[in-house]
């Protein structure tokens, strides 16, 4: 099927005839089935059609990969690099300066972040590492919100992923968040 915008131009009504025709489908079993895709998140975003998250807005997730980005900046290093040497006083000095930093980042969040919004996050991060089907989703966020015990240890916990932002723009797309994924792009 072409995008959802695109369904009042002729291409739509040739997808439909020959849908239609391949599956032995009425104009009603048609319709349903069309209904049943845009009431799936995954599926609607194949479609173009974007889908709220349940307690963040796009801005904030973007803010809260930004907090994110500053402990992991994009690598300008070389990856054969042989690693951190205590011996090398820069290092340890890095070390500590990343130290404070991830105090600050924890600090920023948690006053700006709620509980619902700290297990949407929180959930979005897992959808995309656990591949959890974006139709638990809902589920997800109320049983974790249910469960928030240590909301800091939670952040850090979160902050220190290095692979955060990557699975928070997986989540986005499959949860039909398509502009934000986009946005993350460039972070």
């Amino acid at each position: 099927m072409p995008l959802r915008e695109f369904w009042t131009d002729p291409v739509f009504y040739q997808q439909k005839a020959l849908l239609k025709a391949r599956f032995n489908l009425s104009n009603q079993q048609f319709s349903k089935a069309l209904n049943t895709i845009q009431d799936n998140r995954d599926m609607k975003a194949i479609l173009g059609i974007e889908s709220p998250l349940l307690h963040m807005s796009d801005d904030e997730i973007v803010w809260v990969v930004e907090q994110w980005r500053r402990l992991h900046p994009p690598m300008d290093e070389d990856v054969n690099s042989p690693g951190i040497r205590l011996s090398d006083k820069s290092a340890v000095d890095r070390m500590f300066k990343h130290v404070a930093i991830e105090d600050e980042v924890v600090a920023e969040i948690e006053k700006k972040i709620t509980v619902d919004k700290l297990a949407d996050i929180e959930v979005i991060f897992y959808l995309g590492l656990d591949h959890i089907f974006p139709e638990y989703y809902e589920l997800e966020v109320e049983e974790t919100r249910r469960a928030s015990n240590f909301p800091k240890a939670k952040i850090e916990l979160l902050m220190e992923k290095t692979n955060f932002l990557h699975c928070v723009q997986l989540s986005t797309m499959k949860l039909g968040r398509l502009s934000l994924a986009k946005r993350l792009e460039k972070l």
